[in-house]
């Protein structure tokens, strides 16, 4: 691919949204070339370096929470299972982080 040409596919890939991993899959690119590609033009100045946020990831709003972490209802072997709290997010990610 000539230097023009990977103008044009850093140019669509700011212009997307898109992490670099997730436009090089969707373009059929390979990762590391774009990236050095990507690099050589910032050095060049045909591009600024900053960081590309997603908007498939933005956050953009937060929530407050007060957390007041409590034994379960005394129910068989309960006395044996650890507090934690679990987070379940809308990507399908849990976590479970153990209480003190």
């Amino acid at each position: 691919m000539t230097q023009t040409n990977w103008t044009k596919v850093i140019a669509e890939w700011e212009a997307s949204g898109l992490t670099q991993t997730l436009f090089c899959t969707r373009n059929n690119l390979v990762y590391k070339e774009f990236v050095k590609q990507r690099c050589k033009a910032i050095a060049e100045g045909t591009f600024e370096k900053r960081q590309h946020s997603s908007k498939l990831s933005t956050i953009t709003a937060f929530s407050k929470l007060d957390l007041h972490p409590t034994r379960p209802d005394s129910q068989e072997g309960s006395s044996s299972k650890p507090l934690a709290i679990e987070i379940n997010l809308p990507n399908g990610i849990n976590l479970r982080i153990p209480v003190c």
